[in-house]
């Protein structure tokens, strides 16, 4: 009967693992698929008793909200999993939820106590010598850097994630870290040199057959040849990027990207073709079940067909979309795009009076967007300020903490040499030499130099001076009594 017993616990451990893997294969491409089964394998971990199946669910959980609802939601949990291993020996496990909590950190805002979280990640994966989670760890690091504007120390982080992955087994960290630096050089004007980045990133992707990683990199090449003028490169980029989110069903993904393509054929002139393009993203959104996501892509088709002149129906598509804008109460800069094409619409209807209301709405929206990216800048400058002194801190108790073990070093074998010296030493009754802790005998001045930082310098006291060498006692008292006369 136990061994029934143990094969049924062994057998659903397997069912949780093999859920976690279907949990990280749809996170992207379904993130509502992947929410829903990282909350089966929490269920099914608790009631079984396995705390680091639950961890790793809370883990994936935390990614997949971060996606669908927020980062507040995100941080919760991903608490919960640091929480729940907090008397675990499984170092791995545990540097991987300290590194997912500074991931929902960031994308919070809130980079100081990200770090934190990284750093102790960092710590327990150098000790047991993981690459992979150290370049990890390295690209999140860098990725914070860019977020407060610090781009050389984000470069610096991302070589580093480069050469941490070198000797990796899985090129993927190494494509991710190099991926992420091509994309820093793009945005940071240094387009010509995030193209061998980028390069490199793709190369490695396909080697290690990793089509997420071979998306990403497609569709950032596409963006790089934009930025460069490169337009007919750019159009194979992005359809190489839209066949991969196909083959994946990476929904989500795939509507990003054609959104992206539907920008460049307007920009060509091609209005039929943008198009087309909108429509297949309005699919693709529809088919990610994400409300926010369909939304948008909607409006943006509605916006178009009001360009071309096609305006039937977009009113109602624009109310809605600015609508669910409000609900969200966020994102003021698409509140005030749609409050434009409304009043673009609206004039071309002959509709003045609500155009110019349209346009009003649009102008204090702009208002609010100008003094939120002033707040921002200032957030911006206050998180880089507050990090710096920070890091200023964090450094300087590692100085500190270095000299106290320097001096606590020196103490325990001063405290060494003490315990050598003190207590009863075996001596010799009639040589006085000592027996050393190997049992062979030492002249004790020969021990004491060794074990102490005593130096001797040799003489005679006055009794053996009378003993060994009486002559010179009494040339000592004939110099003495000449000396009193």
């Amino acid at each position: 009967m136990k061994k029934i017993k143990k094969k049924s616990i062994a057998a659903i451990r397997q069912n949780i693992e093999n859920l976690l893997v279907q949990v990280q294969e749809c996170r992207q491409s379904d993130p509502e698929k992947a929410e829903e089964l990282s909350e089966e394998v929490i269920r099914l971990a608790r009631n079984n008793g396995f705390k680091d199946l639950q961890a790793s669910g809370l883990v994936w959980l935390s990614r997949s909200v971060s996606i669908l609802q927020g980062s507040t939601e995100a941080i919760d949990l991903a608490r919960q999993a640091v929480e729940l291993l907090s008397d675990s020996d499984d170092k791995f496990l545990i540097a991987r939820t300290h590194n997912n909590l500074g991931n929902c950190l960031r994308v919070n805002l809130n980079p100081t106590e990200a770090m934190e979280h990284y750093q102790t990640a960092m710590n327990l994966y150098e000790d047991i010598e993981n690459n992979d989670g150290i370049s990890s760890v390295l690209g999140n690091i860098g990725t914070t850097y860019k977020l407060m504007g610090l781009y050389e120390k984000a470069f610096k982080a991302y070589s580093d994630a480069i050469d941490a992955a070198e000797d990796s087994e899985y090129s993927m960290f190494k494509a991710v870290a190099m991926n992420n630096l091509g994309a820093l050089l793009m945005v940071h004007d240094r387009p010509e040199r995030a193209e061998k980045y980028l390069f490199g990133a793709l190369e490695l992707n396909r080697e290690a057959g990793r089509k997420l990683g071979e998306g990403h990199c497609l569709q950032n090449l596409g963006e790089l040849n934009i930025l460069l003028g490169n337009l007919d490169e750019a159009e194979d980029y992005y359809l190489k990027a839209i066949a991969v989110w196909k083959e994946l069903g990476s929904e989500r993904i795939l509507a990003n990207t054609l959104s992206l393509f539907a920008g460049l054929k307007e920009t060509q002139g091609k209005l039929d073709e943008a198009e087309s393009h909108l429509i297949q993203m309005v699919r693709a959104s529809r088919n990610s079940h994400i409300p926010r996501i369909i939304a948008a892509a909607e409006s943006e088709y509605a916006a178009l067909r009001i360009r071309i002149g096609k305006t039937e129906g977009t009113g109602a598509v624009l109310r809605k979309y600015l609508g669910f804008l409000n609900d969200s109460g966020d994102d003021l800069i698409e509140k005030a795009k749609t409050c434009a094409t409304l009043s673009d619409l609206y004039e071309q209807e002959g509709r003045l009076s609500e155009a110019l209301e349209s346009y009003k709405e649009k102008a204090e929206l702009d208002r609010q967007v100008t003094a939120m990216e002033m707040e921002n800048d200032v957030v911006r400058i206050r998180l880089r300020t507050e990090f710096e002194r920070s890091e200023r801190v964090r450094k300087l108790l590692e100085e500190q903490k270095k000299e106290l073990r320097e001096s606590n070093s020196k103490l325990k074998e001063a405290l060494e040499r003490i315990k050598r010296l003190s207590g009863m030493l075996p001596i010799c009754a009639n040589c006085k030499n000592i027996r050393n802790d190997k049992g062979y005998w030492e002249q004790i001045e020969r021990y004491i130099s060794e074990h102490s930082e005593a130096v001797f310098s040799h003489s005679l006291c006055p009794k053996c001076t009378h003993e060994l060498y009486p002559e010179f006692e009494s040339l000592n008292h004939q110099q003495s009594a000449g000396s009193d006369a």
